[in-house]
């Protein structure tokens, strides 16, 4: 519910997109990020950068 209220809260602020970054070895996180439409971005070695097109 957070995540949902912080990307329409970007929507309404004027956002195109929002960033994030999530350890690899947290899949629970990433399958639920992906979920809500955040795509695979990069990785930096220590996390993966997801990003969300709004």
């Amino acid at each position: 519910m957070l995540m949902r209220s912080i990307i329409e809260q970007a929507k309404m602020d004027g956002f195109k997109s929002i960033s994030l970054s999530v350890d690899p070895e947290n899949s629970n996180a990433i399958h639920i990020y992906k979920k809500l439409g955040f795509k695979d971005y990069d990785y930096d070695g220590n996390s993966y950068i997801m990003i969300l097109t709004i």
